[in-house]
C-alpha cells in the first residue's frame, strides 16, 4: 500500500513504484502504464472522478506491474 503524503500525485506515485521496480528512471510510456492500472486499482478509493484530486492520508494499494 501507499499512504499519500503532500505534494503526492498517481503520477509521482507511479513513477517512484516503477522507478524502484526497474532500478533505473522510467520513461514517461513505462509511468504512464502503470499510472493507468495504479489508478484504475484504486477507483473506489478516490474522493471524486478525479483522480487528480488525493489528500495526504490516503491509502491506495499498489497493483503489480
Amino acid at each position: 500500500t501507499w499512504t499519500v503524503a503532500a505534494g503526492d500525485s498517481f503520477w509521482s506515485i507511479a513513477e517512484r513504484v516503477v522507478e524502484s521496480m526497474l532500478g533505473r528512471p522510467p520513461s514517461d510510456p513505462e509511468v504512464d502504464g502503470y499510472w493507468r492500472t495504479l489508478v484504475a486499482a484504486n477507483a473506489d478509493r478516490l474522493v471524486s472522478p478525479s483522480p487528480d484530486l488525493i489528500h495526504p492520508g490516503q491509502v491506495f494499494v499498489l497493483p503489480p506491474h
